[in-house]
């Protein structure tokens, strides 16, 4: 049996709609898929993307496509003319930028929808994330979504971690993409040869991709510093605070891990103890803030600590 490219569990509807509206005749030119990040949103892109260029399913049912497909070949080596995947890339210095520049928006996506298929076929862009654009990407976005070039289709990734465009959300087919089951996890972490403990599962929630991030060393002892600080805040002790420092600025991996573990932690603890939600919602809100402000990872974490130290000293 042909070894299966992008091989994919939990998202059997999303690519049936897909499938069915390539094979009606009536495919939309622009598809948005929905959900948390780490749930196979990408992974389910690329399968979509070959399928559209040409890949043959190896089954009558899904998009699975067999890597020695020529069609899968090419999208493999980075090689088809009529594929863009339009990301954040490294600066000169190897640092992401907050948010995919505008100019790559235009040269990657809007001026390569205007150019004709170089293989007859169509053009298929697919946009990770639309949570990476700012308002100038998101504009210029927008119009291809309104007035689409013939024989394109654009495939759009959205984990819902920033305000989007109704403009664009309302001109989409949209494809809302939930958690995993149990076995369907299980299944990705297995094939992916990925050994995860079953706190670690819990805290992934169902995102396979959240998963194997979390399970990162960094982010490990980010996750354990994380559950220092709430085990000592429940107490009413802020010892732990000051050398959670270090772990969780480490990487932006373990800063992620960090907060992904200590907002779960308190959210828990928030049910039984009010100074806990308190220190929950200062926690959400100082983030979003963060976030917003692009404020730099080590200042986002020494604000965050220093917050939490006042509200256990004002407790």
């Amino acid at each position: 049996m042909s070894e299966v490219a992008w091989p994919l569990w939990g998202h059997g509807e999303a690519e049936a709609a897909l499938r069915s509206a390539a094979e009606s005749g009536k495919l939309h030119h622009a598809w948005l898929l929905e959900g948390p990040s780490g749930i196979g949103k990408a992974r389910l892109a690329k399968r979509m993307a070959a399928y559209l260029l040409g890949a043959k399913p190896l089954s009558e049912n899904g998009l699975d496509a067999s890597v020695t497909d020529p069609v899968v070949t090419k999208l493999l080596a980075g090689a088809h003319p009529d594929f863009r995947w339009l990301a954040r890339e490294p600066n000169d210095k190897g640092k992401l930028p907050l948010y995919i520049p505008v100019d790559q928006v235009r040269e990657e996506l809007v001026n390569f929808l205007t150019l004709r298929p170089a293989l007859g076929g169509r053009r298929v862009c697919v946009v990770d994330a639309l949570d990476e654009l700012n308002a100038s990407g998101a504009n210029a976005l927008l119009k291809s979504v309104e007035e689409p070039p013939p024989n394109c289709v654009l495939i759009l990734l959205y984990h819902g971690e920033r305000a989007l465009l109704p403009t664009i959300r309302s001109r989409c087919r949209r494809l809302r993409l939930t958690h995993l089951s149990d076995g369907d996890m299980a299944a990705v972490l297995a094939d992916q040869k990925v050994e995860i403990d079953q706190d670690l599962q819990a805290l992934a929630s169902g995102r396979p991709g959240e998963a194997v991030q979390l399970n990162e060393p960094t982010a490990v002892a980010a996750i354990r510093a994380a559950r220092q600080v709430t085990r000592g805040l429940s107490r009413g002790d802020g010892s732990a605070l000051a050398p959670a420092y270090l772990p969780a600025n480490a990487t932006d991996g373990a800063f992620h891990a960090f907060t992904t573990a200590l907002l779960a932690d308190l959210a828990g603890l928030a049910r039984e103890d009010a100074r806990m939600a308190e220190a929950w919602l200062w926690t959400s809100r100082h983030l979003d803030q963060a976030r917003r402000d692009a404020m730099d990872r080590g200042q986002t974490v020494a604000c965050l600590l220093a917050g939490l130290q006042q509200a256990v000293q004002n407790a």
